[in-house]
C-alpha cells in the first residue's frame, strides 16, 4: 500500500512538471513583446514571442502571437512566406523591430481572428512619407487597407 501511494505521488508530480513545462510560453532563448496598433476604426493589441537574437537588419522573427483585434481574439499567426487570404501580392515575413522609425518590414506579419478575419500590418516604405499600414481581409476579399499607428516594446 505504501509503494502504491509513493507511485501515485510520483505520477502526480511528474504530470504537474510536464504540464508546467508545456504551458510555459517563453523559453530562455525567446523574448516577449507587447504590441498595439490603431486608427479610428481599428484597435489591435497583444503579445509576441520572438527569437532572442535579431537578424542582420535588426529584426526579430515572430514565433507566436496572442491578442485581439477590435475585441475579437487572435488565434493564429500567418506562416512566413504566405499571404493572408484576399491579399495575395504580400507574403508575410513575421519580423518586428524595436526601431521607432520602422517597426515592421514591407511584408509585415499576418494573423487570423476567431471570426476568420485576417490582418496584415506592414511598413509601406513605397509611400511618401513612409507609414505603417494594415491590410484587412474577410474571406478571400480585401476589405480595407488603412494607415495605422503601430508600437512595440520588449517586456523586461
Amino acid at each position: 500500500m505504501k509503494k502504491l501511494a509513493i507511485i501515485c505521488v510520483n505520477t502526480i508530480l511528474i504530470s504537474l512538471i510536464m504540464f508546467l513545462e508545456n504551458t510555459s510560453n517563453v523559453n530562455a532563448n525567446e523574448l516577449t513583446w507587447n504590441w498595439s496598433y490603431s486608427n479610428p476604426s481599428v484597435v489591435a493589441k497583444g503579445t509576441f514571442i520572438t527569437d532572442e537574437i535579431p537578424n542582420s537588419a535588426g529584426f526579430f522573427r515572430i514565433k507566436n502571437i496572442t491578442g485581439t483585434r477590435n475585441g475579437k481574439p487572435i488565434i493564429g499567426l500567418q506562416p512566413v512566406g504566405t499571404a493572408i487570404p484576399g491579399n495575395p501580392s504580400n507574403t508575410v515575413d513575421n519580423l518586428i523591430s524595436p526601431d521607432e522609425s520602422q517597426h515592421l518590414t514591407v511584408n509585415g506579419f499576418g494573423y487570423v481572428t476567431d471570426q476568420g478575419e485576417y490582418a496584415n500590418p506592414y511598413f509601406a516604405d513605397f509611400l511618401t512619407p513612409s507609414i505603417h499600414s494594415e491590410a484587412f481581409t474577410v474571406g478571400s476579399s480585401l476589405s480595407s487597407e488603412l494607415p495605422i499607428s503601430f508600437s512595440v516594446a520588449a517586456v523586461p
